[in-house]
């Protein structure tokens, strides 16, 4: 199983959630997005914010890190697998390919760097895995959807009987 994250925001307001996502390895969604932390609240939402740490926010805090780092790792496997392959391969162009794929290796690595200091912001305030927010924001949105889709299809409906009354 590969756990990827996503990121989402609802069309109900501004708060950003990131999800974990599990894929089989021909990449092939098996799992259901599953709440992984709070990214931003928003002016809506912000009375609901925890203002103190859960107890358990340290552990919730080293499974999204461990998250982080395995994609991290699968980040720089990928450009070292293309790496290894241009290297073991005779192909016009090798050399350019060589270069390119160490000028994308650096790229990878800086990439890197920056999600990992993006995400240890992100586990540090103590609203980061407020569940209950995101239970909100998510019903909020499935309400706003199917509201949307009830009013589409009377939408439809008048078109069509307005059309064979013609």
């Amino acid at each position: 199983m590969i756990y990827k994250v996503q990121r989402w925001s609802p069309d109900t307001c501004r708060c950003v959630i990131e999800q974990v996502v599990g894929y089989d390895e021909q990449g092939n969604c098996v799992e259901d997005p599953k709440f992984l932390l709070m990214n931003e609240v928003c002016d809506k939402h912000a009375h609901m914010k925890s203002t103190q740490f859960v107890h358990n926010h340290q552990a919730l805090a080293d499974n999204v890190t461990n998250l982080i780092e395995q994609t991290k790792a699968r980040n720089m496997k990928q450009v070292d697998d293309q790496l290894g392959f241009a290297h073991a391969h005779v192909v016009k162009g090798k050399a350019k390919m060589i270069r390119d794929l160490q000028s994308n290796r650096v790229m990878v690595q800086r990439h890197n760097d920056e999600i990992t200091e993006e995400w240890y912001e992100l586990v540090s305030f103590p609203h980061a895995f407020d569940a209950h927010i995101a239970d909100i924001v998510l019903t909020e949105n499935r309400a706003k959807n199917a509201a949307d889709a009830a009013a589409a299809a009377a939408t439809a409906a008048t078109g069509a009987a307005a059309a064979g009354g013609i």
